[in-house]
């Protein structure tokens, strides 16, 4: 919106709008409304929401500027699907030829889209000043949100060699581990496969946890996410058959993805071959 507005030669509407989100949404600074801190605020909270999807394997799937919110929420995702087996190249809309929204693209597409909203506030700030408050604080709040969670997520110290420790197990994975379903294994102890490639990934992890840092994996370590094989099952069987009986399976779990929900298990288990190349539309 504050794009459409600067296209538009509209300052003035793009100033009420900006009145009303510091209003509204940003009120920690209210008492300083200036658009140098209100930028901050938006870049610092997107690059915090993207370090969240980094940390889980959520890919967006079309991170047009219009697509993405000024409060930092996930909005506008049609494509979207968490990560299968982990695949930094992962591209789960199947228009996106040339994988500009892959997962590993995110963070530099969000702050490319950061850069946009600088430009359409040019008019009423120094474009050139917003751009170096980008640099200053893109990189650092999003480093510090996704080593901060995924530190914990491996039940880590969050500090250089756990780090390296984490990059030499996601290096490992070569697409061909489900990185949620090994960490909540890893969390509890009970591995359901063997995972060759992360044996000494796995005896560096053990040997950096103790029962505390179990307990914090296990409260942020679901058992279960919503990936693209069990919504199309559920659509399936509601779609052909009327059967409503798998939809509520579904909606059990995921109103409490941490706990066991033994009966359900398979809903955790690994992608069938029939799903392992699946991808979905804008219209999806």
């Amino acid at each position: 919106t504050f794009e459409y507005f600067a296209s538009e030669q509209k300052t003035g509407a793009a100033k009420k709008l900006l009145d009303f989100v510091i209003e509204h949404y940003y009120p920690e600074i209210l008492n300083d409304s200036s658009i140098d801190s209100f930028y901050t605020s938006v870049i610092s909270r997107t690059a915090r929401l993207v370090a969240k999807w980094m940390a889980y394997g959520f890919c967006h799937g079309v991170m047009n500027t219009d697509n993405m919110s000024i409060l930092g929420l996930t909005i506008d995702y049609g494509p979207y699907g968490f990560l299968e087996n982990y695949d930094p190249d992962f591209v789960c809309n199947h228009s996106d030829y040339q994988g500009r929204y892959s997962f590993r693209n995110q963070p530099a597409v969000a702050k490319w889209n950061l850069m946009a909203l600088a430009f359409s506030l040019k008019e009423m700030a120094d474009y050139d000043y917003l751009l170096k408050i980008l640099e200053q604080t893109f990189d650092r709040v999003y480093s510090e949100e996704y080593w901060s969670l995924m530190t914990r997520r491996f039940g880590m110290a969050n500090d250089r060699d756990s780090i390296k420790i984490i990059q030499e197990t996601l290096d490992r994975c070569d697409g061909e581990v489900d990185l949620n379903r090994f960490l909540y294994e890893l969390a509890h102890d009970e591995f359901s496969k063997d995972y060759p490639t992360l044996k000494t990934s796995i005896k560096k992890i053990q040997e950096r946890t103790n029962q505390n840092s179990k307990q914090v994996m296990k409260s942020i370590n679901p058992k279960f996410i919503l990936k693209n094989w069990v919504a199309q099952t559920v659509i399936e069987r509601v779609a052909k058959d009327r059967d409503y009986h798998y939809l509520s399976e579904v909606r059990e779990v995921l109103q409490s993805p941490f706990d066991r929900h033994t009966k359900h298990h398979n809903l955790a288990g690994k992608t069938p071959n029939w799903a392992s190349n699946l991808s979905i539309s804008c219209s999806s």
